[in-house]
């Protein structure tokens, strides 16, 4: 009977280890970085459509001479480098590979564009 006992308790040891079980430290971890991740994509989703404009308005500031290239290119490369680090759980050697820059890059571009990269760090395991 004791050999039973065992035999079931190596099973079980054996499933926990192929289904990868938690501590509950990890899981909480892990489910606060998800929280902050999540706030911060609403936050996001918010400002985007406060942004948001039409193409006349476009079309309008453009022929009004008020459209700064500048001003775009940066909030565009804010955008992709937030969704790079996001993509890859705020690793940010990995997220220069994705977006195929030198990561001294990537870290210069961070900071001048004050990107926060906390809350990220769990977001994919």
């Amino acid at each position: 009977m004791n050999y039973e006992i065992i035999s079931a308790n190596r099973q079980n040891q054996s499933y926990r280890n192929e289904t990868n079980v938690q501590s509950p430290s990890a899981m909480n971890n892990r489910l606060e970085a998800l929280k902050v991740l999540s706030q911060s994509l609403l936050r996001e989703v918010e400002a985007l459509k406060s942004n948001a404009k039409s193409e006349s308005d476009i079309i309008k500031e453009v022929v009004d001479g008020k459209i700064d290239l500048e001003k775009e290119v940066q909030k565009f490369e804010v955008e992709l480098i937030r969704c790079a680090l996001v993509r890859t759980g705020g690793r940010q050697r990995r997220a220069a590979k994705l977006l195929n820059v030198k990561i001294s890059t990537l870290n210069a571009k961070i900071k001048r564009y004050g990107i926060a990269t906390s809350g990220l760090e769990f977001a994919l395991r």
